[in-house]
């Protein structure tokens, strides 16, 4: 589902509509389950989705209204997916490579995402 995440009162837009798909999610989706990304990927492709400069923002369901904008966050969150996929990881070696971000990934392994 697609939504703003935090304190949903501070969420400028706010989502009613329970029913939208954005096509990054699919494209984040390919390092930990390609085959099932894929296959979204192509059913998204069935629908008014593509235009000229790539993926729209997203559709609506059931209506199948489609969000006609490009908006750059998208773009880049459909681009790195792809070369990290296409490269084996060539994203995450870029990140694991700087000596500040190896501090950073020090404390997110003692991290518990899990907790209550």
């Amino acid at each position: 589902m697609y939504g703003e995440y935090g304190v949903k009162r501070l969420g400028v837009k706010g989502y009613p509509d329970r029913g939208v798909i954005t096509p990054h999610a699919s494209f984040l989706a390919l390092d930990a389950l390609p085959k099932d990304a894929i296959k979204n990927i192509r059913e998204l492709l069935t629908f008014p989705l593509y235009g000229e400069y790539g993926f729209y923002d997203s559709i609506s369901f059931p209506s199948k209204r489609v969000n006609t904008q490009y908006l750059v966050l998208d773009q880049g969150m459909i681009l790195i997916p792809i070369a990290n996929y296409l490269k084996k990881g060539v994203i995450q070696a870029y990140f694991h490579k700087d000596p500040v971000l190896e501090k950073i990934q020090e404390l997110l392994g003692q991290e518990d995402f899990f907790k209550n």
